[in-house]
């Protein structure tokens, strides 16, 4: 879909795939999506009926809003670019991949035990939070921003690479900083040597041992980090 359009009581439908690749589109409550893949690379897009995609949902460009009833994002949620806002929907897909955008919303995204989590970028925001049950991987050299109490939680473990984590970047008026939570039987390993994520004392407070490899051990607090703004 390109230029603007407003649909009502409509049902976009299909095996295919369906692009939003321009101008402002409204889906009102009476709408139902339902198709295997859907893309979105530029423009806005407000969906506020029904959400349901069985393959893989792409956000790329521009800014959606999913107020709507979110029945499921598919087997895969890709993020490289634009604003993702999953509104107050809890959501669960296998596979999660997030090279740059936003990923924002009140609800819980959880990603499945057994399914796949690579972060090498972007920013999580919004009161919600992200609940990993598979194991994270983090691109070389990346970062992550966390804002607005955002919670990133790693339920399977870790793998940092030389990464760094932004708690509180947006600098939007909400002063709640971002937060990174592992779970009580999670192992983060960081296989970097550039430097660190985190300082020396907070290293020693969650029980990381040396440079290449800190793991969690299990007298450390379930919070990996969590930094209040002043």
């Amino acid at each position: 879909l390109s230029d603007s359009s407003t649909h009502t009581g409509a049902t976009l439908a299909g095996t295919g795939l369906l692009t939003f690749s321009s101008g402002t589109h409204a889906l009102d409550a009476t709408t139902a999506l339902s198709t295997a893949n859907v893309t979105f690379s530029a423009g806005t897009t407000t969906i506020a009926g029904t959400y349901n995609v069985s393959g893989t949902s792409t956000f790329s460009g521009g800014s959606v809003t999913l107020p709507a009833t979110i029945t499921s994002l598919g087997n895969a949620l890709v993020i490289s670019g634009g604003t993702a806002d999953l509104g107050s929907n809890n959501a669960s897909v296998t596979n999660f991949t997030q090279s740059g955008g936003t990923l924002t919303g009140s609800g819980t995204l959880t990603v499945a035990a057994g399914g796949s989590a690579t972060i090498s970028g972007g920013t999580m925001r919004g009161t919600g939070s992200t609940v990993l049950n598979s194991a994270a991987t983090f691109g070389n050299f990346t970062s992550l921003s966390l804002d607005e109490g955002r919670t990133l939680t790693f339920n399977a473990g870790a793998t940092f690479n030389n990464n760094s984590f932004s708690l509180n970047p947006a600098n939007s008026g909400n002063a709640a900083a971002g937060r990174l939570v592992n779970a009580a039987s999670g192992t983060i390993t960081d296989t970097g040597t550039s430097g660190s994520v985190f300082t020396a004392d907070q290293r020693a407070r969650f029980g990381w041992t040396t440079a290449s490899e800190r793991r969690r051990v299990a007298s450390a607090p379930a919070v990996v980090c969590v930094l209040a703004v002043a």
